[in-house]
């Protein structure tokens, strides 16, 4: 291994234990974790719409109604996630959801790349690959069960692109 890349290594392990963590959290606590996951992604965007729409009113030289109607809709959308916090979790899982099908679908692919190039764990990268596709079938085609079990399912996630990357970080670095 390339001493210049041992640094790498060791972040990207760390990063797929914090993945682990993560995961294993939300399935302990579903409920609670929703909740703050919720609540984070309403308050990013109302911050995000509120600086962009500052940044409209302060703009001397470029300013586009875009990015003021963008802002103005990102503080709209993301006081509605705040008021209708488990409803707004559903449409939020079917988004995470999508992200997750094309995760799973990488994952699947790059196993098989993994595979011709001899690396050992590639099996175990291709379960989670396919595990994940199936988590964000399950958030995609079923929004009423995303929203339900969002935290659930993320955690789910969390703990296969953990897995899969703690081997990838140990075999492949």
């Amino acid at each position: 291994m390339n001493k210049s890349l041992g640094w790498v290594k060791i972040l990207y392990i760390l990063m797929a234990v914090l993945y682990i963590i993560a995961g294993i959290t939300f399935f302990v606590n579903p409920i609670t974790s929703e909740v703050v996951l919720g609540t984070f992604i309403g308050a990013m965007m109302v911050v995000y719409g509120i600086m962009m729409v500052v940044a409209y009113f302060t703009a001397s030289n470029f300013k586009s109604v875009w990015a003021l109607l963008l802002g103005i809709a990102l503080i709209v959308l993301g006081l509605v996630v705040w008021t209708n916090l488990f409803d707004s979790m559903n449409v939020i899982g079917v988004f995470v959801g999508i992200a997750f099908l094309f995760s799973g679908a990488y994952k699947t692919y790059a196993s098989f790349q993994f595979k011709d190039l001899g690396l050992p764990g590639w099996v175990w990268i291709l379960i989670t690959g396919i595990a994940t596709l199936i988590v964000g079938g399950i958030m995609v085609f079923n929004p009423s069960v995303s929203g339900g079990y969002f935290t659930i399912l993320v955690g789910a996630s969390f703990l296969t692109d953990g897995i899969a990357d703690l081997i990838l970080g140990l075999t492949a670095f």
